[in-house]
């Protein structure tokens, strides 16, 4: 049983550091000249973006980047109970018994910081931003 539970974890760690390795190099060295010192936990590839998933001071970010290895942006997921009450209050108002899928606090690549809410509300799926008072408010 434990011979099995080792061979099973090696290819697991096998299976990352192959994945790792097929990331392109251009995305790998910005990732690495943004964040210094940090490592790739996972990445995936979807519509042209690669989104890579790190850990910084002990919390997870996910970066994305374009295919070319242009930074577009990270983002943090936070509680929901973490957002401004302004937002929270819109988003009470607006979508009675909607459900939140995540809320995220983001760096955008134009100096941007925002707030980001991703809920479901009558069979519809919502993206919510706002700036980082629970401002400024827009439906994507």
């Amino acid at each position: 049983m434990r011979i099995q539970a080792s061979v099973i974890l090696l290819s697991i760690c096998l299976s990352v550091a192959s994945q790792a390795d097929s990331l392109p190099e251009n995305v790998k060295s910005v990732f690495n000249s943004k964040y210094p010192g940090l490592s790739i936990d996972d990445w995936s590839f979807s519509d042209n973006l690669y989104s890579i998933d790190f850990y910084k001071g002990g919390t997870m970010y996910t970066a994305v980047f374009k295919a070319d290895g242009i930074w577009i942006e990270t983002s943090e997921i936070i509680s929901d109970m973490d957002l401004p009450a302004p937002l929270q209050d819109y988003v009470k108002k607006n979508y009675p018994n909607g459900s939140i899928s995540y809320s995220e606090k983001v760096e955008g690549s134009d100096k941007t910081h925002f707030l980001r809410v991703t809920l479901f509300f009558n069979e519809s799926s919502y993206i919510i931003r706002s700036d980082l008072d629970g401002k400024n408010i827009k439906v994507q």
